[in-house]
């Protein structure tokens, strides 16, 4: 499990390397936690609370690239990019589309779902893969399988 620790010693490792895009990305990590830390007296930074802030800083690395991109800045998104891939290897391996279908079928199928429930199958589906599979993936996949 990731902790608070980690992050800090590999961010030391990457002053000592003179790894820039590293530093930045850790740099932010630790911002986050720290905002994360201060925003309510008893919020501590559980391996799990971490892993849910890195999974926000990747999606909006995501979307900004998106946004670069459709805007032609591909320095920036080039940018972006770097720090996701920094931002990714500290997250745990995400299922694949085909596990995520698998696992939705199976969900869909128990439960006995139609497109009506859309909402409390959604919730049922991010209930289970909560932190192995990406929601809008997720979320793209149920809508076809509900049709």
């Amino acid at each position: 499990m990731l902790t608070k620790q980690q992050i800090l010693d590999d961010f030391t490792k990457a002053l000592k390397n003179k790894d820039e895009v590293k530093k930045r990305t850790l740099e932010s990590i630790k911002s986050e936690i720290l905002v994360f830390e201060k925003a309510k007296a008893g919020n501590e930074a559980t391996a799990e609370k971490i892993g849910e802030i890195l999974k926000s800083m990747a999606k909006k690395r995501r979307e900004a690239i998106e946004a670069y991109e459709a805007a032609g800045r591909a320095e920036l998104a080039a940018k972006e990019k770097e720090e996701l891939a920094v931002i990714e290897s500290y997250l745990p391996e995400q299922m694949g589309e085909e596990q995520i279908k698998k696992a939705v079928r199976k969900i869909v199928a128990e439960q006995g779902l139609t497109k009506a429930d859309f909402g409390k199958a959604m919730g049922i589906v991010m209930g289970q893969l909560k932190g192995k599979a990406d929601g809008t993936v997720a979320s793209k996949i149920l809508q076809e399988i509900l049709e």
